[in-house]
C-alpha cells in the first residue's frame, strides 16, 4: 500500500509540538500543545482503517490485530521507560514493571506512567485499536458519527469550567481518556472509509503544514478556558489537516514520519530530568530531536549501504 508522505510530514510536526507542550511545563505556561495527541489519534484511526480494516474482513482476528500494534508501540515506549529509570528520581519496582508492560497506574494525583508521561496516549491508543477490532469495523458510519458526537458532548459538558480536553495523563483520568479518544480516532475511520484518500477539499501545503503549530503557538494567551474550542479543532480542523496531507508529498514527509514517535515516546524523561526552567528543557528538547534525526540518518545510511551490497 502507498506511503502517505504528507501524512508522515504531519504526524513529525505534531510530535514536535507536543515537545514544544513540554517544554513549557506541560501546561503551565498554557498552550495548546496537547491537542497534537488528538490528532494523532485521528490519524491512527484513518491509517489503520486503511490498512487493516480490509484485512479483517478476511482473517486477521482481533488478538492478532491488538498484538500487532502492541508490538509495534511497545520497544519504543520500553526505551523511554528505561530513560526515565535512569534519568529521574527512585522508582518502585511495581512503577517500572507496570510501564514496561504499557498498563497505566490508576492512582490519583499521580501521573498513569510516573517514569514516562507521555505513554498513556500509548496504551490508550491500544485500548483504542480494541475497540476497532471488536466493535467499530463492525458499526457504519452513522452509528459511529453518533459515538463521536456523544463523546464530545460528554467531554465538553462533564468538563470543569475553564478546562480544556487535556484530560488522560493522570492516573484517576482514565475514563476521560478513553472520551477523548472516541472523539478522534472514530472520526478518522469515518474519513477514511468516506474520502479512500481523495478528499473533497484541496488545501495548500503550506497551510496544512503551518495550521498545527500556528494554532499551538497563538492560542497561549486564550488557552486557559474555551473548551469548545478544542472540539472545534478535533473536528473540523483535524479532517482538514488530514485532507490537506493527502495532497501533497514532501520529501521529508518520510523522515518527518519515522522520528515522530521515537521523539514523543524518549524526550519526556530527558526533559522532566534537565529540570524545570524553559531553558534546560529547550536544550533537553533539543538533544531528545538530534538523538532521534542522528538515529534516523544513521538506519538510512545502513539501508542504502546494505541495498547496495
Amino acid at each position: 500500500m502507498t506511503r502517505l508522505h504528507g501524512l508522515d510530514a504531519l504526524r513529525g510536526i505534531a510530535a514536535l509540538c507536543i515537545v514544544y507542550f513540554h517544554v513549557l511545563g506541560g501546561g503551565e505556561v498554557p498552550n495548546k500543545g496537547y491537542l497534537a495527541v488528538d490528532f494523532f489519534f485521528m490519524l491512527s484511526g484513518y491509517v489503520l482503517a486503511r490498512t487493516y480494516e480490509p484485512r479483517m474482513e478476511d482473517r486477521l482476528g482481533a488478538l492478532k490485530f491488538v498484538a500487532a500494534r502492541y508490538r509495534r508501540l511497545w520497544p519504543t515506549i520500553f526505551l523511554g521507560t528505561l530513560l526515565g529509570v535512569m534519568l529521574l528520581p527512585p522508582v518502585t519496582l511495581g512503577q517500572f514493571i507496570l510501564g514496561a508492560l504499557m498498563i497505566p497506574l490508576l492512582s490519583p494525583g499521580m501521573f498513569a506512567f510516573p517514569l514516562n508521561s507521555p505513554s498513556w496516549s500509548a496504551s490508550l491508543e491500544i485500548v483504542l485499536n480494541a475497540f476497532h477490532a471488536l466493535v467499530f469495523r463492525h458499526v457504519s458510519n452513522g452509528p459511529l458519527l453518533v459515538a463521536v458526537l456523544f463523546s464530545a458532548a460528554i467531554t465538553l459538558f462533564a468538563l470543569p469550567s475553564g478546562h480544556g480536553v487535556d484530560r488522560g495523563p493522570w492516573g484517576g483520568e482514565l475514563v476521560w481518556g478513553i472520551f477523548r479518544g472516541l472523539i478522534s480516532y472514530p472520526l478518522g475511520i469515518i474519513l477514511w472509509r468516506t474520502w479512500k484518500d481523495k478528499p473533497p477539499l484541496l488545501l495548500p501545503a503550506w497551510l496544512t503544514f503551518a495550521i498545527l503549530p500556528v494554532f499551538v503557538i497563538a492560542s497561549s494567551p486564550w488557552a486557559a478556558g474555551y473548551p469548545w474550542a478544542d472540539l472545534v479543532f478535533i473536528i473540523i480542523v483535524c479532517p482538514l489537516l488530514i485532507a490537506g496531507g493527502l495532497n501533497t508529498a514532501p520529501r521529508w514527509g518520510a523522515f518527518m514520519g519515522a522520528i515522530s514517535f521515537p521523539l514523543y515516546a524518549i524526550h519526556d524523561p530527558i526533559m522532566e530530568w534537565a529540570g524545570t526552567d524553559v531553558v534546560s528543557r529547550s536544550i533537553a528538547a533539543m538533544l531528545a530531536t538530534a538523538l532521534c534525526c542522528g538515529y534516523q540518518l544513521l538506519s538510512q545510511r545502513r539501508s542504502k549501504r546494505t541495498s547496495v551490497v
